[in-house]
C-alpha cells in the first residue's frame, strides 16, 4: 500500500490495517518455519507496509492536527419494531397430583472374591538379593 493511501484513512482504520497486517505476517512467518509456503516476497511486502502504518501512526500522535478528521458514521435506518402482541391462552385445567409409588430396594450384591495369588511370582530368596556397585578407588594426588 502506497504511503498517500495509508495518509489518507483516519486513526481507527489504520490501526485496523496495522493489526491485520501483524497476524498476517504471524501466519506467513509460520508456515514459512513449517515449510508450506514459499512467501518471502509476501513477507517482506507486509512487513515494510507495516512499518509505513506505524510510522504515520507515530506521526499523527507527535501533530495531531495534522491529521485527517475521522468519517462519521452512517446511521442506520431501523425501523422501529411493531408491538407484538401476545394471544390470549386459555386458563389451564386443574391437574390432579399423581403419587409417586415408592423407589425399589436395591438388591444386594454379592462380594467380591479375595483375589487368588498369582501363579508366576519371584521366590523371595531371590528377589533379597541386591546388586552392589564396587566403588571406584580414590585419586591419587599429583606429588611436588
Amino acid at each position: 500500500m502506497k504511503a498517500d493511501k495509508i495518509r489518507e484513512l483516519d486513526n481507527t482504520e489504520l490501526g485496523r490495517q496495522e493489526q491485520d497486517a501483524r497476524a498476517q505476517m504471524f501466519r506467513l512467518r509460520f508456515q514459512l518455519s513449517m515449510g508450506q509456503t514459499d512467501g518471502m516476497k509476501k513477507l517482506r511486502i507486509l512487513r515494510k507496509d507495516r512499518a509505513r502504518m506505524l510510522t504515520i501512526l507515530r506521526e499523527r500522535e507527535q501533530h495531531p492536527d495534522t491529521a485527517p478528521e475521522p468519517e462519521p458514521k452512517k446511521k442506520r435506518f431501523k425501523p422501529e419494531p411493531k408491538p407484538v402482541t401476545k394471544p390470549v391462552k386459555p386458563e389451564p385445567k386443574p391437574v390432579a397430583k399423581k403419587t409417586r409409588p415408592e423407589p425399589k430396594k436395591a438388591a444386594k450384591r454379592a462380594k467380591p472374591e479375595p483375589k487368588k495369588a498369582a501363579k508366576h511370582t519371584k521366590p523371595k530368596a531371590a528377589a533379597a538379593t541386591k546388586r552392589v556397585k564396587p566403588k571406584a578407588a580414590p585419586k591419587k594426588k599429583k606429588g611436588k
